[in-house]
């Protein structure tokens, strides 16, 4: 079965929710074809067959749209952070109870989908804890303001242009690279971290000018 993925915006979060999908895919040596979209674009339903696996990655399709993916796509997973109450709320039965995936409100994509694939390794990789801090604005940390901004800062350099057909690419790449080793790991976060107080630094001699 093929497996596409049908994926709502492009913040970091998102992309690296796709990211672990594709690295989860990966271990079953099969591949995932990634389509853009942008919050409200309507489902592109000539992707859609019954040999075909969908991912859906983002986004809250209205519930006739759901029903209907369920009936037409080969399979569905549905991996969102905001809509499972509403549509719940919106439907006759609690029938996204019934569907594959991970859902849980308020809890950043990457997190969640990390949390449902890869809990067993024990570990959050570094970048994921990052994002995930990042999304949810978790600046009581201690090291909000020492790791987590600059790394930000300078993770985002990584992917920029929103679209982009290589950045998909480009961040499947990255976290290939982190999970390799924890010294692979630390290294690309020390840099990253150095990169990103380099880049802050740079911006506010800018503005003091």
């Amino acid at each position: 079965m093929e497996n596409v993925a049908f994926i709502y915006g492009q913040t970091d979060d998102i992309n690296a929710a796709v990211a672990i999908t594709h690295y989860y895919l990966d271990y079953s040596h099969k591949d995932i074809e990634p389509i853009w979209l942008a919050k409200g674009d309507p489902i592109p339903w000539s992707e859609v067959n019954s040999n075909r696996r969908i991912f859906l990655i983002g986004d809250t399709p209205d519930p006739r749209d759901m029903k209907r993916l369920l009936g037409e796509a080969g399979d569905l997973i549905w991996i969102d952070n905001e809509g499972e109450t509403i549509w719940d709320a919106y439907s006759e039965e609690p029938q996204s109870k019934k569907i594959k995936g991970c859902r849980e409100d308020g809890t950043p994509l990457c997190e969640l989908t990390w949390n449902s694939y890869f809990s067993w390794t024990g570990k959050v990789p570094l970048v994921i804890d990052m994002i995930a801090a990042y999304a949810r604005h978790d600046s009581e940390r201690q090291d909000w303001q020492t790791r987590v901004v600059p790394f930000m800062t300078a993770f985002t350099r990584l992917d920029r242009g929103a679209f982009d057909p290589d950045a998909f690419e480009k961040l499947w790449k990255v976290y290939v690279c982190i999970r390799r080793s924890d010294e692979v790991e630390r290294e690309f976060g020390k840099n990253l971290i150095a990169q990103g107080g380099e880049l802050i630094d740079g911006e506010q001699n800018n503005i003091l000018r």
